[in-house]
């Protein structure tokens, strides 16, 4: 059978040899169609410009400002960043990476720690710095290198950072934001209340301020409470709900629409088949079961200990012991508590035959004389 497809690879390559052809085709038609003059006016350009320099101003128009190599892209050759201070720089820094790794290696020549010196850098270009990110950047692509910063700022990308900045991170040392595992002891003892714990924030993810935290962990409580959780899929659909409750309540504080919010709200109660339209039956048949309320009653009400007094009152613990344990060790022959505890209570129903000490005469004449004075008398 024949095979279908192009052959890996094979589109890419040509592409770029396709672009490069019709690139350099309307590059040339450009420049013979419109004059020196047009270009100067078109691009500002004052000063003289033969038809060379304007060539290479078409071909590699970007340039570092650092070490003033020319590029024909800004993508992959220099840093994008989130600032608005490179709006019309395309969102891009204006040097390159191989500039931008110099001062990543000259910053950790002046501070001795990589990660101190990789935030000096996030600073300078008004990145947005996390730690425990770095840190992972760094396992997967070693502590040094382009690889390093490309990959770090690709991650700057997702959806939970886009738009975060450098200022995101100052503001979050201001105690608003946990952004980091390492900032949680810190972020505690600044406090009179409660402190959190490290679980709540690896469950719930980083970014929220204590009170959210709190509310997170609150809101999950009670859905667990009153539903059951057993599995995996259950604990991430009540956290999702939560979540998804605390998004509610600040777009309602902040006067904005929460339709998306609900319908989203509304699809993980029925992921959950806990949706109001259910009927009562069926939710106390699924949700309400007896092993759901005795789990909860043994997690949040457990049984206490009863008092001193009111221990074993029909003494079931000593006979089970005694009578069954106790004389079960002493029939086969163990010599241990039980079967010590069995003898002791035996004792108490044991009886031994008793011995008379006087002189045997005595008690003959008193048993049989006395017998033939009664008969005669």
């Amino acid at each position: 059978m024949a095979q279908r497809g192009r052959p890996k690879g094979s589109k890419n390559k040509k592409t770029k040899e396709a672009v490069e052809r019709t690139s350099a085709i309307l590059q040339r038609e450009i420049l013979d169609k419109y004059t020196f003059n047009d270009f100067k006016k078109a691009f500002g350009i004052k000063s003289t410009m033969d038809r060379e320099q304007l060539t290479d101003l078409m071909e590699t128009p970007y340039h570092c400002c650092s070490c003033g190599k020319k590029f024909a892209v800004q993508r992959g050759n220099f840093m994008p960043s989130q600032s608005y201070l490179f709006t019309h720089n395309n969102m891009f820094a204006p040097v390159c990476y191989n500039c931008v790794e110099k001062e990543y290696e000259d910053y950790y020549t002046s501070l001795g720690s990589y990660t101190k010196a990789f935030e000096r850098v996030c600073l300078h270009w008004d990145i947005y710095w996390e730690e425990e990110l770095f840190k992972n950047c760094v396992v997967s692509k070693g502590k040094t290198g382009v690889g390093l910063i490309k990959e770090y700022v690709r991650r700057t990308y997702t959806a939970q950072k886009r738009g975060k900045t450098f200022d995101t991170y100052l503001d979050s040392l201001n105690g608003t934001k946990i952004t980091n595992i390492s900032e949680m002891e810190e972020f505690n003892n600044n406090e009179d209340d409660d402190c959190l714990s490290e679980d709540t924030i690896r469950f719930f993810g980083l970014g929220y301020s204590k009170e959210e935290y709190n509310f997170l962990q609150s809101e999950y409580d009670d859905w667990a409470n009153r539903y059951e959780c057993q599995t995996k899929a259950q604990e991430e659909l009540f956290k999702n709900l939560s979540l998804t409750q605390l998004k509610i309540q600040q777009a309602t504080n902040q006067g904005t629409d929460i339709g998306k919010l609900m319908e989203t709200f509304n699809k993980l109660l029925d992921n959950a088949n806990i949706s109001p339209k259910r009927t009562d039956d069926n939710l106390t048949k699924d949700s309400q079961c007896l092993g759901s309320l005795i789990k909860k009653w043994e997690e949040n009400q457990p049984i206490p200990e009863p008092n001193p007094e009111w221990k074993d009152v029909d003494g079931i613990v000593k006979y089970v012991t005694v009578y069954f344990l106790g004389h079960l060790c002493k029939m086969i022959g163990i010599k241990n508590t039980y079967s010590k505890l069995y003898d002791e209570e035996m004792q108490k129903y044991r009886v031994e035959r008793p011995e008379y000490e006087d002189d045997d005469e005595a008690l003959f004449d008193s048993v049989f004389y006395n017998n033939e004075v009664d008969d005669n008398g």
